[in-house]
């Protein structure tokens, strides 16, 4: 890939005009069209009244997919345009990295003064990083000042993120809040049938209808599910047909039943059974280390593996949304830190998602 103005150009999010349009290449229904509309407005003009553009949006929904669609569209029709895209933890690293070079300086003016459109992906990673949290700040200040483009993604609304200074959360949200939601079965069988088309693939509506159906998870398992049919189909030289589809989404799904989310009975007692703890004890007002510890991750698992709200996962536990945050905020830390609690993470996660 080339780099162009510190933007390295992503192939996999191109901005291909449609049909004499200048649209973003993008699939769009009800459940993106604001997100898209909005990332458009903001492609197309260098006035944009939406700014900071903050999009929100589950794994796999296609919120990078989107920030970096609007880069590529700039880059395309201003060449002349200095974009600049970064995930959070790139800008953490380049920020510490100037720090111990003694280059800070050429840091902030890198991102304060020769850009005009800053991209950074997943600011959720920001958590707990106060002195980053206030350069992206003051960045954010000088862009917004400067009349520049600014789009952020993350996973959590900016209230919901573990400590993150009301500064920072002032700023990314000053400007538009959209969200993407899980695609409608209707923009599930589009994304399909495009990404077939660019497969070279001819994929039977009966198909698409029950990938459709069956893969409601997010875009990327529909985009799994799509190239496990097609290698199977490539590999083992049978057709592409709805048997293949079922050994597929089987094999994927790991049963023959609609994938439902876990509940936080079912996940409190999954965590119990691993640590050999009693339920009645992890909801106890007992800050031993041996149930202080299970607790947090109980929590951190529940917002990972539930819809739940932090005051309902609170209740839940018989604690206040404050605690719920801290304990998010802890296991978040120690997921970067201690490979242990990164293992025990993914153990439980993968129990828990098979209902173990």
């Amino acid at each position: 890939m080339t780099s162009r103005g510190g933007w390295k150009e992503h192939t996999d999010y191109p901005l291909t005009p449609r049909d004499g349009d200048d649209d973003l290449d993008l699939v769009v229904g009800p459940c993106n069209e604001f997100a898209y509309s909005a990332a458009l407005e903001v492609a197309r003009s260098q006035r944009t009244r939406y700014n900071p553009l903050l999009v929100l949006a589950d794994v796999g929904l296609g919120k990078s997919h989107l920030s970096c669609a609007v880069g590529n569209h700039v880059l395309e029709k201003t060449p002349g345009q200095k974009v600049f895209y970064t995930t959070a933890e790139g800008f953490v690293t380049e920020m510490v990295n100037g720090l111990r070079r003694k280059q800070l300086d050429q840091f902030k003016e890198k991102y304060r003064n020769q850009c005009d459109l800053l991209v950074i992906d997943g600011i959720e990673f920001l958590s707990g990083k106060a002195h980053t949290q206030m350069e992206l700040a003051h960045t954010l200040d000088a862009l917004t000042s400067a009349k520049k483009r600014i789009v952020l993604t993350s996973n959590l609304p900016p209230k919901e993120i573990p400590e993150m200074e009301e500064t920072l959360k002032s700023r990314v949200t000053s400007g538009l809040v959209v969200d993407i939601k899980p695609p409608d079965p209707e923009t599930r069988c589009r994304i399909l049938q495009q990404k077939a088309r660019q497969e070279g693939v001819s994929l039977p509506d009966d198909v698409t209808e029950f990938l459709a159906k069956r893969l409601t998870g997010n875009v990327r398992q529909l985009e799994s599910g799509l190239i496990n049919l097609i290698a199977k189909a490539s590999l083992l030289r049978r057709p592409i047909d709805l048997d293949l589809a079922r050994e597929v989404t089987s094999t994927i799904l790991r049963d023959n039943s609609f994938p439902a989310k876990p509940t936080i009975e079912q996940i409190l007692e999954c965590v119990c059974n691993y640590f050999k703890i009693e339920p009645e004890a992890i909801v106890s007002k007992s800050r031993k280390r041996s149930l202080y510890y299970p607790r947090q991750i109980a929590m951190y698992l529940c917002r990972k593996h539930t819809d739940a709200t932090l005051t309902a996962i609170g209740k839940a536990f018989k604690r206040d949304h404050a605690s719920v945050i801290h304990s998010l905020a802890v296991i978040q830390k120690k997921c970067v830190a201690d490979a242990t609690t990164r293992h025990q993470i993914a153990f439980l996660s993968e129990r828990i998602m098979k209902g173990l």
